[in-house]
């Protein structure tokens, strides 16, 4: 079995993330599990950020929602654009 990722926007909602693992699981046997809000209008944003506390029956097995985070993409108040996971951190402006 392989790890699985999504790649969620700023301004995306648990909605469309739903939304595509369904999608991917009617197409290859029901395989993954999204932990995340209870509420298809909450942002995973702000609900990983606040601690994301399981709204779904994945968060009491996976764990909460912030340890699902793999790696952060941002563009920094002074211009640059940075990514950066658990162990590192990585100048992407020249990508």
């Amino acid at each position: 079995n392989k790890s699985s990722l999504i790649r969620v926007g700023g301004g995306e909602n648990f909605d469309k993330v739903y939304r595509a693992v369904i999608a991917a699981n009617e197409e290859e046997g029901y395989k993954y599990h999204v932990v995340g809000g209870a509420a298809g209008t909450v942002s995973p944003m702000g609900w990983s950020w606040q601690g994301g506390l399981g709204g779904t029956t994945g968060g009491r097995l996976y764990g909460f929602g912030v340890d699902q985070v793999v790696q952060l993409e941002m563009v920094l108040p002074n211009g640059v654009h940075v990514k950066f996971g658990p162990t590192e951190w990585e100048d992407a402006s020249a990508e």
